[in-house]
């Protein structure tokens, strides 16, 4: 499933790089901002675990959400040095017995969310390629709970900052507008959340 998810982010990556528009990047010192979207996937989250089904259910529904939106800003201090914060919401994953019955158990449900905040090194590679290290801290929530009926139910909840790293390679597409491609580590000890890619678009003005 996972490979599947990581074709999907970076065929359209390579497909913007093979199309390219031949302008080059503006070099206007006063656009100094830039807003990003990228969509991540993680490379070991596989959502929450199935429960066994009790007699009397007739089967089971899950949510999963393998790609999740991640909302950037950034500043650039001189040329090729920035600093950046990102919002990501999610992954979110849930486990539903399903039956005649609205109070359907167990349940499972679980919710992250990650901010963070970079400093960023951009190198010039090619033409028309940049890569960029970045390193910072994260915060990181997460939120867990389990329900085998109304009453019987654990939950847990952690909240964190750990250090955070990304390697990002850049392509412009435009004199304002660029793709970029990046994996990124988080230093949390939920190791199925550590790992991710991510693939968006990036809007300098």
């Amino acid at each position: 499933m996972f490979y599947r998810t990581l074709a999907l982010l970076v065929f359209p990556f390579l497909t913007a790089t093979a199309i390219a528009d031949t302008k080059e990047e503006s070099n206007d010192a006063s656009k100094k901002w830039t807003v990003s979207l990228h969509e991540t996937a993680f490379f070991h989250y596989h959502g929450t675990p199935s429960l066994g089904i009790p007699r009397g259910a007739d089967g089971y529904k899950t949510s999963d959400t393998m790609l999740v939106p991640n909302l950037g800003l950034g500043y650039a201090l001189t040329k090729d040095w920035s600093v950046e914060a990102f919002l990501q919401v999610g992954p979110r994953s849930s486990f539903t017995v399903t039956s005649d019955r609205s109070d359907s158990y167990p349940r499972t449900e679980f919710a992250c969310d990650f901010a963070s905040v970079v400093a960023s090194r951009e190198f010039r590679i090619g033409e028309r390629l940049y890569v960029a290290p970045k390193f910072g801290i994260a915060y990181s929530s997460l939120d867990y709970k389990r329900a085998d009926d109304e009453t019987d139910f654990v939950s847990w909840s952690k909240t964190g900052f750990d250090p955070v790293v990304s390697l990002e390679v850049r392509r412009p597409i435009s004199e304002s507008m660029s793709m970029s491609l990046d994996y990124t580590r988080y230093f949390i000890d939920e190791k199925d959340l550590n790992s991710t890619i991510r693939l968006g678009v990036r809007f300098r003005f």
